[in-house]
């Protein structure tokens, strides 16, 4: 699999890993949703485009590095290590299994009042 097609493979695992609605992405990266279906189907490879790579690694909250496979073995030490806090801390387990089950949207809101409660 070439450089484009494992970037291809990399958005769309994303997208249905987190249960994202194509027309949600599409929204939310500047991007109408044809164009998704199009980088979907292989008919367009745009989203190799800087502006593209920029919003969709903003979008997921990944590096751009990551998206593109570079440093993949830094993420799986970061995975690592948030897995033995998990393990270590009930509080955080606590916390990681309501996340788990909450959309993007109310995530977003919930770090927001956990940023404002630590002053």
């Amino acid at each position: 699999m070439d450089d484009v097609e494992q970037l291809r493979a990399k958005i769309f695992q994303l997208l249905d890993d987190n249960k994202i609605m194509p027309s949600k992405f599409a929204e939310e990266i500047g991007a109408s949703q044809s164009l998704v279906s199009q980088w979907r189907s292989g008919a367009s490879s745009s989203f190799c485009r800087k502006q593209y790579i920029e919003r969709i690694a903003k979008f997921f909250n990944v590096s751009i590095d990551y998206l593109i496979g570079i440093n993949q073995g830094n993420r799986d030490y970061e995975i690592q290590e948030i897995a033995e806090l998990v393990k270590a801390r009930e509080e955080i387990r606590n916390l990681f299994n309501i996340v788990i089950h909450m959309s993007k949207d109310e995530v977003e809101k919930a770090t927001r009042i956990i940023t404002a409660l630590k002053g």
